[in-house]
């Protein structure tokens, strides 16, 4: 608490900041895993005209279950690397 101010002192972020920060990575991350697997061989497919099959060939559930388990990962990472960065921050709330 801040003597003269009477405000709660916060080091870093806090809960709720760093928990956007992981929703916005994972959001971040499910986007790019889903261009990467399905709008990717429909671009080269309608393009090029290469034949690919959809999800690069993996079926459809296997293929959700690794998008979700990439989100999360890369969204924990991300927003680690974000707290860690923002480890020097003070601030005083009122």
């Amino acid at each position: 608490m801040c003597l003269g101010c009477k405000g709660n002192i916060v080091y870093g972020e806090t809960a709720a900041e760093r928990f956007d920060t992981w929703k916005a990575c994972t959001m971040g991350a499910a986007v790019l895993y889903m261009a990467i697997v399905i709008l990717t061989p429909y671009l080269v497919r309608t393009y090029l005209g290469i034949p690919t099959p959809d999800f690069w060939g993996f079926p459809a559930l296997p293929a959700l279950g690794i998008g979700a388990a990439f989100s999360a990962v890369t969204g924990s990472f991300l927003s680690w690397r974000s707290a860690k960065a923002n480890s020097q921050l003070v601030r005083t709330f009122r």
